[in-house]
């Protein structure tokens, strides 16, 4: 699938790749970044971590690269320990996103924590 961006915006499906931490993610993990926006005009984002899916909305703004998601709303799926483990990290690293970069032509999306470059999310675009 190709990359679409608007105006630079990262819009499409994502598979979640690795943390910095992580260089495996045990699960499928997609973040969904439509071109369609709210009345505040904050792009809309949704996707699916270990169990729950979830949905929020997220000011992008391409001249400093800013991508900052606002409160998350999720399903309420149950799963084992170890799932719900993995997908409160995923959900709290969500929230401390700061600044994004697209990378290997608009095919990679990393996702930067608190203002810093080392913690960070990698994903991949998607083909589903």
């Amino acid at each position: 699938m190709e990359p679409v961006h608007l105006d630079g915006v990262p819009v499409g499906r994502y598979s979640l790749s690795f943390y910095e931490n992580i260089q495996k993610v045990p699960y499928e993990v997609i973040l969904d970044v439509s071109d369609k926006r709210n009345e505040d005009g904050d792009f809309l984002i949704n996707g699916r971590s270990a169990v729950n899916f979830y949905e929020s909305s997220s000011t992008i703004q391409t001249t400093d690269k800013q991508f900052k998601i606002k409160s998350l709303a999720a399903t309420e799926i149950a799963g084992s320990a170890e799932e719900l483990k993995f997908e409160n990290e995923y959900f709290n690293r969500l929230l401390q996103v700061s600044h994004f970069e697209l990378k290997a032509e608009g095919k990679t999306l990393v996702l930067f924590l608190n203002g810093e470059n080392t913690s960070f999310m990698s994903f991949t675009l998607s083909d589903i």
